[in-house]
């Protein structure tokens, strides 16, 4: 077996692409891809940025008709109705509303502790510390998530924009197409 199949076969077990550039660190590997590659997740990327701005509209859209509902159907109702959850049935829906929310005071279970602890005696303050050590909560751990943001390209070479790089490209082109031009003709002895 030659060094060229082995990093091929170390290629295929590692599933990195041969055109990318790999950073690593202690929590993340960063790919830097290129080419058709970087063209393909940027199309994808261009998908997911475009179906958010969708979904941002359909949302604001969601809650503008929403509250338009809920007015509409506290009309219907008396102010004294408020405190029941009041129901509109239509030929084709049913709409509940809820009743309207009371306050609610919960306790600032924190704060009360930082009092206990000041008035705890030694012996209390060490059964606090063993129930905090003994009594968590344990979540499952969640799926790793996507996260997207676009990107300008910059090119640090030059501060032109992409419209001056694309010019000059195409005057490089033009430049070389007049030479081969010019050596034809000269090698024709025509003009």
């Amino acid at each position: 077996m030659t060094n060229d199949d082995m990093s091929r076969w170390l290629r295929i077990c590692e599933n990195r692409l041969p055109d990318a550039e790999y950073e690593e660190s202690k929590s993340k590997v960063i790919a830097k891809l290129k080419s058709y590659d970087s063209q393909t997740y940027t199309k994808l990327g261009q998908k997911l940025e475009r179906i958010d701005e969708v979904t941002k509209q359909l949302k604001t859209m969601q809650e503008e008709v929403k509250l338009e509902v809920k007015e509409r159907l506290a009309g219907i109702f008396d102010a004294n109705d408020a405190a029941q959850t009041r129901v509109v049935e239509t030929m084709r829906f049913i709409f509940t509303l809820t009743a309207d929310p009371k306050q609610t005071e919960t306790p600032k279970y924190k704060d009360i502790l930082a009092v206990l602890e000041k008035q705890l005696t030694p012996e209390l303050l060490v059964v606090l510390e063993n129930l905090r050590k003994t009594m968590k909560t344990v979540s499952a751990p969640r799926p790793p998530s996507l996260k997207y943001s676009s990107r300008e390209i910059v090119d640090e070479s030059d501060d032109s924009s992409a419209a001056d790089q694309y010019e000059g490209r195409i005057m490089q082109w033009a430049e070389s197409y007049d030479r081969k031009l010019n050596d034809l003709r000269d090698q024709s002895g025509c003009c």
